[in-house]
């Protein structure tokens, strides 16, 4: 192999790198605007339900911003679990 064809070779890993890079940095940037999505409308849901009480939704906002940055690699099942034995409520997901 030629210094032309490695000097190639090393462009497009060098682009592929990138590329990659930027996706991630895109994809990151779409999960935290659906997590502030969530957090929004879970705000606007408690304040239809209960009607105006900014200092219960802020400590349910906390809470819910709390549990988000425990998730980690914790599946859904656990957490569906742990909501099941701590309330009975079972989740299920219709749309």
């Amino acid at each position: 192999m030629n210094r032309q064809q490695r000097r190639a070779i090393a462009k497009r890993l060098e682009a592929d790198k990138r590329a990659e890079e930027r996706l991630i940095e895109r994809q990151n940037r779409i999960d935290d605007k659906l997590i502030e999505l969530w957090m929004v409308c879970l705000a606007l849901a408690i304040t239809d339900v209960y009607g105006y009480m900014p200092t219960r939704v802020e400590k349910i906002m906390n809470a819910f911003k709390a549990r988000l940055a425990q998730l980690n690699d914790r599946p859904l099942e656990s957490l569906c679990r742990e909501l099941c034995e701590k309330t009975g409520i079972e989740f299920v997901w219709h749309m």
